[in-house]
């Protein structure tokens, strides 16, 4: 019999239709998918500026794999270009080597973990196992596609500010209709 958790922090969560399944491998499917992640960029624009001391405080978006640094940097992209202050922090996969072994992060950021799905949670665990070890708070999640309720232990009793997914995610205090 499993424990029950009490649930004691639910972040406000957006939901949107639009962020259904992209086409993979993202990068070969790009056409297909830009839309898509087009309007994960818009929901955080629109999202981000109730959450921030003011538009110049940094966000740092912590990915893992091809996927999450494609979808990561079209994000940022468009945030910069609205005057947002953002970097993209690769979290490497065991194997992957780099330039740095480690990102370069600032505390006192906002700091948003962006993914293309979320299922077995893998990637999530180990951003924010790299996160802990940074001292490092996450803020909120942002998922292009399904949030899978394998995940919802992972997010839960975190005090995050917002989460963004489709509509599969169940628990939902709020709907975007950007």
């Amino acid at each position: 019999m499993q424990e029950e958790k009490e649930i004691t922090s639910l972040p406000r969560h957006i939901t949107d239709a639009g962020l259904r399944e992209l086409k993979y491998p993202i990068g070969e499917n790009m056409s297909l998918n830009i839309r898509k992640i087009r309007r994960m960029s818009k929901i955080f624009t629109d999202t981000l500026p109730s959450y921030l001391t003011d538009k110049k405080q940094l966000i740092q978006f912590w990915v893992r794999g091809s996927s999450g640094v494609l979808i990561g940097s079209i994000i940022a992209s468009a945030l910069l270009y609205k005057g947002f202050n953002v970097r993209v922090l690769v979290i490497r996969k065991p194997g992957e080597s780099s330039h740095m072994s480690f990102p370069n992060y600032e505390t006192g950021a906002f700091n948003i973990i962006v993914d293309d799905f979320i299922e077995s949670g893998k990637t999530l665990e180990a951003i924010l196992e790299r996160m802990k070890k940074c001292n490092i708070r996450v803020n909120a999640l942002g998922v292009t596609g399904y949030l899978g309720m394998n995940s919802l232990d992972k997010i839960l009793n975190r005090d995050l500010k917002f989460t963004i997914a489709n509509e599969t995610f169940n628990i939902s205090n709020s709907i975007y209709n950007g």
